[in-house]
């Protein structure tokens, strides 16, 4: 295998795919064929010139498949147009009226504050030129869904069809004909199962790398479930199943087939029959003699969640990475983060990265309390599945993973780190959650030398190898059935920006049958988020109104519309009587605080809660937490915005320190509820007495089963 050290020699990533862009995919969206009778004209592929060709063979094959997935995402034009589909028959169908010519990203509203915000995220990154609502299920409405699980006509059926649209056939078949005649070799094999949701990440790979789709029959389980060798065994005869009836070369690295997606929510753990427990992903897609015949990842979630993964692989190029170096500078000196600068920014990364001294929690809760603005997000450090340690002995828990403002790749250099990715009290979950679109960590002890250092994983993506290659080793100890897991598309990779198409006009009812959308005749339901806007606002629907304007990534006006709600509240209370005793119920206007209940909803409240913390907008916020419901103002992913905002406030002396105070004590992490009770406890001592302070640490002992928390805690109370 080549060394791929040597990566970084590779000629520049431009050149590379531009060159080698009709093996992967089309030279241009150009018509150059005469197309057989009764068949639309699609773009034909232009022959690779000899050199092309030869260059191309004495490339890894990481790269060559990087290349032959990369060619053809950065040929195919893409219109910057956002459509969000409020059902997933809708989104089905929209993806559907893809063309050669033409597509565009596709992500799913199911109503949710976490579907609102990973659209918010992909907008701000994605930059559309126009957002479009769609509920039009077309040709797939017989797509019932109830639980997660559809009903009446099958989904793959479906699903197969919309797959094959977006290549203009009508069906499966008629499109493995096209690709055979026009010389196009899929890339990877996409397994999906028509009773988990995360089926929509399949059709999105599926269409868009030209990957076929096989459905199993399973429902979805816990990713914290372990398989046992034999289920594992029999689970690896399945995957080789599909490949076999996808009737093109996959059993070595190399052939057609070097990619293997599971677009399911399923055990990512393996127990071997020597005890150890390795990742599923890992050991799946490998012969009987352990050798990898493909490289394998895994993309979870709910529909919502697992489009999100997939369109930002398909449509996303990185902007902006995020370097931090938790170790010491004699430890592990190969693992210095710092060659991997020139890379990243070589391959047009603005870097920004933390090191040495500056390393340490609270360099880091100081740099997430307003969330991480990066693409590409590299960590080195170490710990267990709900800590990480960093610089000096200091300690983080999941609940300090920041949130993400784009969506982002995430390796990160741990142990155990995706031990229980189903739980959110652990950090691979935490990421995933918090925006993350891929994500590299280990299910077990991994020892460092498994993951490859920083300026290696720079220099592979740029060279460029896809995301699930990218990341592993392939020969060694390391390169046998190990212990790290891949999530997100295996074939997500680095890739120039493909041609940018304007927008076509929008088809409304008012404009007639005749204007063209998106170049297809399928969607007849547009409705620009604009108009939308518009619409809200003039019927003061104020929870739709936000939700719009996050979905137009108008992060500006979102906020002005918060603030000003929370304005037309009334006056704030002059005192703090009503947070005595360390506690504050929801909107009852304590510490300063007004209520807010006559003008902003719960589910107003909630919705802007993200918006108010990325703009540092610690009263906002506040006021904002103060309104959430109970189950809302305990969730993970609200809990940690409060503690990374709020806490840096700990020490300040205002009217309303008091409110966050008693915010956070009525608030602390699972996780963390010693470290949380220690940093709280001189504050609450401040402020409300000694008792009160005795009383919080018999809260929280009441709060936790776990021993070893409880046992910090009474240390901490004794101090």
């Amino acid at each position: 295998m080549t060394n791929f050290r040597l990566a970084a020699a590779v000629a520049p990533l431009a050149v590379l795919v531009a060159s080698l862009a009709p093996i992967g995919g089309f030279a241009s969206a150009q018509v150059t064929g005469e197309a057989d009778p009764g068949e639309a004209e699609q773009p034909q592929l232009t022959p690779p010139t000899d050199e092309a060709r030869q260059r191309f063979e004495q490339l890894p094959p990481e790269v060559q498949l990087g290349a032959r997935a990369g060619g053809l995402q950065a040929s195919w034009p893409v219109e910057r147009t956002l459509v969000i589909a409020e059902s997933p028959a809708a989104y089905a169908n929209a993806i559907a009226s893809w063309t050669l010519e033409r597509r565009f990203p596709v992500l799913i509203d199911d109503g949710t504050p976490r579907a609102a915000w990973d659209i918010a995220r992909f907008a701000h990154a994605f930059e559309p030129n126009r957002v479009l609502l769609f509920d039009e299920p077309g040709r797939f409405e017989a797509m019932v869904f109830g639980d997660s699980q559809p009903t009446g006509r099958r989904v793959l059926e479906e699903v197969a069809v919309a797959s094959a649209n977006a290549w203009g056939k009508e069906n499966a078949g008629m499109r493995a004909i096209a690709w055979k005649r026009q010389g196009f070799t899929s890339p990877g094999l996409v397994y999906a199962s028509e009773f988990d949701p995360a089926w929509t990440a399949a059709l999105a790979l599926g269409a868009g790398r030209g990957q076929p789709i096989f459905w199993l029959n399973r429902k979805a389980e816990s990713l914290n479930a372990i398989l046992n060798a034999d289920a594992a065994s029999a689970f690896e005869q399945t995957v080789r199943a599909g490949l076999v009836r996808n009737n093109a070369p996959w059993n070595q690295i190399g052939d057609d087939i070097d990619a293997v997606t599971l677009c399911l929510n399923i055990a990512t753990r393996v127990r071997s029959e020597d005890g150890e427990v390795r990742a599923l992903s890992d050991v799946l897609a490998r012969n009987d003699d352990g050798s990898r015949y493909a490289w394998a990842s895994i993309v979870p979630g709910s529909e919502a969640q697992a489009a999100y993964m997939a369109m930002s692989s398909l449509f996303l190029r990185p902007e902006k990475a995020w370097l931090f170096d938790g170790y010491a500078d004699d430890f592990a000196p190969e693992y210095d983060v710092r060659p991997a600068e020139p890379l990243l920014e070589e391959a047009g990364l603005d870097v920004t990265m933390t090191r040495g001294d500056a390393a340490t929690i609270d360099i880091w809760r100081a740099l997430a309390k307003r969330g991480i603005d990066a693409d590409f997000v590299h960590v080195n450090s170490s710990g267990m599945a709900s800590l990480f340690n960093l610089r000096d002995s200091t300690v983080g828990y999941a609940s300090d993973v920041p949130l993400l403002s784009r969506p982002a790749a995430v390796h990160f250099i741990h142990s155990f780190a995706a031990q229980r990715p189903g739980s959110r009290d652990t950090i691979a979950a935490r990421w995933l959650d918090h925006g993350a679109f891929a994500f590299y960590g280990s299910a077990a002890e991994p020892f460092l030398g498994a993951f490859y250092p920083a300026k290696l994983i720079a220099a592979r993506m740029r060279a460029p190898a896809p995301w699930a290659a990218a990341v592993r080793q392939n020969a060694g100890r390391f390169g046998e059935p190990w212990k790290l897991n891949a999530f997100g598309d295996a074939l997500y990779v680095w890739t120039p920006e493909p041609p940018q198409l304007e927008p076509l006009p929008d088809r409304t009812r008012d404009e007639g049958p005749d204007l063209p959308t998106l170049g297809t005749p399928l969607l007849d339901d547009l409705r620009p988020v604009d108009r939308l806007i518009r619409e809200a606002a003039g019927a003061r629907d104020h929870d739709r109104l936000l939700r719009l304007l996050s979905f137009a990534g108008r992060r500006d006006d979102a906020v002005n519309l918060a603030k000003a709600l929370v304005q037309a509240a009334q006056k704030p209370s002059s005192s703090d009587a009503d947070a005595e005793g360390g506690g504050a119920s929801a909107g009852d206007g304590a510490g300063g605080v007004p209520n807010i209940s006559a003008t902003v909803s719960e589910s107003f409240a909630e919705l802007a809660l993200p918006l108010a913390f990325f703009e540092s907008d610690v009263r906002l916020f506040t006021t904002l937490y103060q309104r959430l419901g109970a189950d809302a103002a305990s969730s993970e992913t609200n809990t940690t915005m409060l503690w990374q905002l709020l806490r840096p406030t700990l020490g300040r002396t205002d009217d309303y320190v008091r409110t966050r105070i008693s915010l956070l004590r009525a608030h602390p992490r699972s996780a963390s509820l010693h470290a949380d009770a220690a940093e709280l406890a001189p504050h609450v001592r401040r402020e409300f007495g000694q008792a009160a302070e005795f009383d919080m640490f018999n809260d929280y002992l009441m709060r936790t089963n776990n021993e070893r928390i409880q046992q910090r805690l009474r240390d901490a109370m004794r101090r």
